[in-house]
């Protein structure tokens, strides 16, 4: 942008006025929004300011360096109008009014009326409340970046331009250049500032070995194990996706060579894991962002378990996030066992553990994914799944419930009803409708998003856009899913049980109107509707009956949400039941059901049981939580289980519960979480929050500190059964 002459009139009058990224996303409408927003994240770059060292830095960048790097180059006179790095402009409509003051002609009132309006129209993202967004998830395409360097992205990307003609693909390509050169000239720019650091401190360990490695990374593959950290820790800052992947099968080639060679240690490996997992810790605002996934099964066929899967182990105890989660074959090793054991047994709450065998047969069998793909999926957030590098997920978060469907069909549908079976199609029926038009929501939104949000710098490192010439929310990575999150499941199998008994005549004498207004009236004077609701058979504690309803239902769900089809690309949908903090704020817009809950009471926090209600021991409650398909919620189908942490004193104890776990996913199930904190700890931390801060516990879908939880929530997990 050297003369104003290049420039059109809209960018001419944005740049008169100090707002370049504007000034370049506007240079030509008649640019596709790839190429435009490639421009203006390669300006953002460029005036980046790179982060200032201290002593004894290890990261490429730290959670200090991160906030500390911005620029102050753009929006010089505060007018309010700023495109971001995803390519999605900001303004602020009473600071951007003021400028109707300069405005010296009509060309500039319809500049300035055109930029106001492509704003307002960015961010307005037509959804039905019900069906919200919880966020994208995504990781870096680390085998590629690994392979080729940035420099290899270069020339696929200069291949690319010489062989395509389609002009909207090439003008794609265009902005990924200038995004990869921004990303480039930025590294550049960081190696030559801390090069000058090392004039001042030559004697600093750590900045020699900083600088070193960035004479090779991130342009040319690593070639030893801190050149990879480095790698891959700046590669999830660049691709705005602090998602570690399948961090011990990415480092481990690395990690034996320099072992062997005595170029590192074990313990000087597990220094920087932990200095990572910390540091991420401190990023990252809310945990259950963030998710380590360890261990599983490689292209071969073959276990993928290494030296780095324990020490991953090792190095997340006593921190509350990143998520970690350990993919459990058969033949896992003994002493991952033990590690595992021990983590859970002194309360750490991670990692959490899913079915290996389980995930990658749905992966391959329902999903249609190659299998050298399928054994690289990891868990991205709280506990969502991608295939590693290559995927864009949308987390529809709380969108789902299902008692919120229920309570629905209950008002509408129940007096007309003379049988379970009219009640129970119609509840069907409902779900169907429902579910049919969450997808359509969501379609609507992913094509929005599509159209505005171009997000050049996710584009380039994920898998998929630039063969496709798409950018990542356009449909450009090679799988697209939607991990469709359901609340409520629990509570809906426990009032259509309550339903039936109701039928069947438990309820002598109760009138279908008595027994509909006790709801309506959160049970006010019908005390003994409330008892009989809380002392039928609950979802945890047996019940052929009862489970084989869980089953069939639940099944129906899944089927359904299966039958949609994402507007992304091959866009596909994973059930999941997840439940995040969700579990709560779901429960707060529900009135009093026949599960025995009363208005704006919590519903179930995960697939298992609801909490308090599963009496008959661990077994029952794995048990009941097996009677749902798990197989077909890919999503993935979290139980939390909450044991005595007596049980892990002795050899006996935790022999007892890794043949829990071990039958667990023998019989189908998909991942558990799992709590071990004693009672009166957790009573004496509501006294004492400052005195236990160390209480780590599982929520859904990630772990915080107990103290730190909403009360409302350390409530509900104290209503989890402790089972011996």
């Amino acid at each position: 942008m050297e003369n104003n002459y290049s420039l059109s009139p809209t960018a001419r009058f944005l740049k008169k006025h100090g707002m370049h990224s504007a000034a370049l996303f506007y240079q030509s409408l008649n640019e596709t929004l790839d190429r435009r927003a490639g421009r203006t994240t390669r300006f953002h770059l460029d005036h980046l300011n790179v982060p200032t060292y201290q002593e004894g830095q290890r990261l490429f960048v730290t959670f200090r360096d991160h906030i500390a790097a911005n620029h102050n180059e753009d929006d010089v006179e505060n007018y309010g109008c700023q495109v971001d790095w995803n390519g999605v402009c900001h303004l602020d409509a009473t600071r951007f009014g003021k400028l109707a003051e300069k405005v010296e002609n009509a060309q500039e009132r319809y500049s300035m009326n055109l930029v106001r309006e492509n704003a307002r129209h960015m961010y307005h993202i037509p959804h039905h409340i019900r069906y919200a967004h919880g966020g994208w998830h995504h990781t870096v395409d680390f085998r590629k970046l690994f392979k080729q360097g940035l420099k290899g992205y270069q020339i696929e990307i200069q291949e690319g331009l010489m062989e395509e003609t389609d002009e909207e693909k090439r003008q794609f390509l265009r902005g990924m250049e200038d995004t990869l050169i921004g990303l480039i000239d930025y590294v550049e720019r960081y190696k030559a500032y801390l090069k000058t650091c090392l004039q001042e401190k030559s004697e600093d360990p750590c900045l020699k070995g900083l600088v070193e490695a960035l004479e090779r990374v991130p342009f040319e593959p690593p070639t030893h194990f801190y050149e990879a950290f480095i790698m891959h820790q700046a590669s999830m800052y660049f691709g705005n996706a602090f998602e570690t992947g399948r961090l011990d099968d990415l480092l481990y080639p690395y990690y034996e060579k320099d072992l062997v060679e005595g170029l590192i240690t074990r313990e000087e490996a597990k220094s920087l894991i932990r200095e990572l997992f910390e540091d991420i810790e401190k990023r990252i605002g809310h945990p259950g962002a963030v998710h380590v996934t360890i261990g599983g099964t490689d292209a071969s066929g073959q276990a993928s378990y290494n030296a780095l899967t324990l020490i991953i182990i090792e190095a997340i105890r006593g921190l509350r996030t990143p998520n970690v989660t350990l993919r459990v074959r058969k033949d896992m090793p003994k002493e991952l066992w033990e590690a595992l054991l021990e983590n859970i047994g002194k309360g750490y709450g991670q990692p959490a553990i899913v079915n290996e065998e389980l995930f990658l047969k749905g992966l391959v069998e329902q999903y249609h994914i190659p299998f050298e793909d399928a054994v690289d999926y990891v868990m991205g957030g709280c506990s969502e799944m991608l295939i590693q590098g290559k995927t864009m997920c949308d987390s529809t978060w709380v969108s789902y419930n299902m008692l919120e469907v229920f309570e629905d069909t209950f008002y509408n549908q129940f007096l007309n009803c003379d049988s379970f079976e009219a009640f129970y199609e119609a509840f069907k029926k409902d779900l169907h409708v429902t579910i049919q038009d969450m997808g359509r929501q969501i379609n609507i939104r992913q094509h929005t998003e599509g159209l505005h949000m171009p997000t050049p710098l996710m584009s380039l490192l994920t898998g998929g856009c630039l063969e496709n010439r798409k950018s990542v929310l356009g449909g450009g990575a090679s799988y697209n899913f939607d991990s469709t999150d359901i609340y409520g499941s629990t509570n809906a199998i426990n009032a259509l049980y309550t339903v039936q008994e109701f039928y069947k005549g438990t309820f002598k004498g109760l009138q279908p109107e008595a027994f509909l207004e006790s709801f309506a009236t959160n049970y006010e004077g019908r005390e003994e509707v409330l008892r009989k609701c809380q002392g039928i058979l609950k979802f945890g504690n047996g019940g052929t009956e009862l489970e084989h309803l869980a089953h069939e239902v639940m099944g129906f769900v899944f089927d359904e949400m299966k039958t949609l089809v994402g507007y992304r690309g091959n866009g596909q949908f994973t059930p999941a039941i997840i439940g995040w903090i969700n579990w709560m704020i779901n429960g707060e817009k529900i009135g009093a059901t026949p599960d025995g809950r009363k208005a704006g009471e919590p519903l179930a926090d995960s697939a298992g049981p609801m909490q308090g209600t599963d009496t008959q021991g661990p077994t029952a409650t794995l048990g009941a939580a097996l009677s749902i398909p798990q197989e077909d919620c890919l999503g993935t189908c979290i139980v939390n289980l909450r044991l005595d942490p007596r049980v892990f004193k002795t050899v006996e104890g935790r022999m007892k519960v890794e043949a829990l776990l071990k039958t667990y996913f023998a019989e189908g199930g998909n991942q558990l979480q799992i709590n071990v904190v004693d009672q009166e700890r957790l009573e004496q931390a509501l006294k004492e929050p400052d005195k236990h801060r160390d209480i780590i516990v599982r929520v859904g879908g990630f772990s915080d500190q107990f103290v730190c939880l909403d009360p409302s929530i350390q409530e509900s997990i104290m209503q989890r059964i402790v089972h011996g």
